[in-house]
């Protein structure tokens, strides 16, 4: 949800944010974990096997294709598909309607595949579970991106907004967008995510680990299976996480123990550092080929529009370093999906494209306008319905 493009809460976060840097510089209220601690023990010993560093190929990423694709061959009579399907699926904040009505519509369609892997971020990360689980969750789709606004996502006040400058983390309290994720994610839907991930599919999550500024990509069906009894909690607060814009919304602690000593990571948006994403550049796939499935087609939505949009930007320096950051925002996503295209190129995967054209002509009227987001999921959804016209570059 890194998509600061609503005026009034950009302007008063760029406000407080500064507010902050000049009076609350040292402030903490926790014990962070050390720059050289990457492998720590969460909730009694299960980080190593569900997480890894977003930037970084795992050193035993053979292995893990290994255990992969020998799970799909055993759910499928001992034969690998002819086509490998992955589904990357971007941040957004309330334009993640537009990828809710896109698979929606995709599913009208006939044509929507069963997909090998699923990545999601930010808000990309809320769509990602459905996505992954099938057209059984498109109902869970239209309601989570059709009857949200605003006050379902977060509660601000004036007096908040005033201690976000004195010591709090955040504008806002999100607890009833935390309440909501825990009304759609439910523990039949998690055993059905911890089912599919024994068959050899993967749903991965990412977060933004702020003090190490690196990405961090979650292994939800690893999780799943992990038989913790606090592993569905687990997955809510990085649901919760990968959806906090740092400074409008609180970021999200995990408790790492090293040497029984108690320490916290802080998790931000997933969008802080990547838009979206698929697999680290350096990653040989040299060494996958005999492995995989050589029929690959990797499908992206990107929940924004990707072309250049005209705005008269006041002359004021709220206005100025806002309409800068929106277009940081903006040129990082059509990198990122650069990033993708030649890795996709290099890799011989098939590269497909979605994104919200300039057709649409609707405007927001608050930070998650529920009006805005039914006409966006019904734009994905229209353009979906017939079988949708993907693009094989940004």
């Amino acid at each position: 949800m890194f998509e600061y493009q609503y005026n009034r809460t950009l302007r008063l976060t760029l406000f407080l944010l500064l507010g902050c840097l000049v009076s609350c510089s040292g402030f903490s209220n926790r014990i962070p974990v050390a720059n050289d601690l990457e492998n720590g023990v969460i909730e009694e010993e299960i980080l190593g096997a569900i997480r890894f560093w977003g930037d970084r190929v795992p050193e035993n990423i053979v292995e893990l294709t290994k255990t992969r694709m020998s799970q799909i061959e055993d759910s499928n009579n001992g034969t690998l598909p002819h086509i490998s399907n992955y589904l990357a699926i971007s941040g957004g904040a309330e334009d993640g309607a537009f990828g809710a009505g896109l698979l929606c519509g995709w599913t009208e369609s006939g044509y929507r595949p069963e997909f090998e892997v699923v990545t999601g971020i930010s808000t990309g990360a809320l769509i990602a579970p459905f996505a992954f689980l099938g057209s059984e969750y498109d109902n869970d789709l239209e309601f989570l991106f059709t009857q949200t606004s605003t006050k379902n996502i977060l509660i601000t006040s004036f007096w908040r907004k005033i201690n976000a400058v004195v010591g709090y983390s955040a504008l806002t309290d999100t607890s009833p967008l935390s309440k909501k994720i825990d009304k759609v994610v439910t523990k039949t839907l998690f055993e059905k995510i911890a089912v599919e991930h024994l068959k050899g599919r993967r749903l991965y999550i990412g977060t933004t680990n702020l003090d190490a500024q690196r990405p961090v990509v979650w292994d939800i069906g690893a999780l799943a299976n992990s038989q913790h009894p606090f592993a569905l909690k687990i997955f809510k607060d990085i649901l919760l996480a990968s959806a906090s814009i740092p400074g409008a919304m609180p970021p999200v602690f995990f408790n790492v123990y090293d040497n029984n000593k108690l320490l916290q990571e802080m998790h931000v948006d997933g969008g802080v550092t990547s838009q979206v994403f698929f697999y680290p550049m350096s990653l040989d796939i040299k060494k996958l080929n005999s492995l995989i499935s050589p029929n690959r087609r990797l499908y992206i939505i990107r929940n924004s529009k990707v072309g250049a949009e005209y705005k008269h930007t006041k002359n004021n320096t709220l206005s100025i370093v806002g309409r800068s950051i929106q277009t940081l925002i903006k040129s990082q996503g059509i990198g990122d999906l650069y990033k993708i295209l030649f890795v996709a190129k290099r890799d011989n995967f098939e590269y497909k494209l979605a994104y919200i054209e300039d057709d649409f002509k609707h405007d927001s009227n608050e930070l998650f306008d529920p009006i805005y987001m039914k006409a966006l999921f019904d734009y994905g959804f229209e353009k979906s319905k017939t079988g949708y016209n993907w693009y094989n570059s940004p």
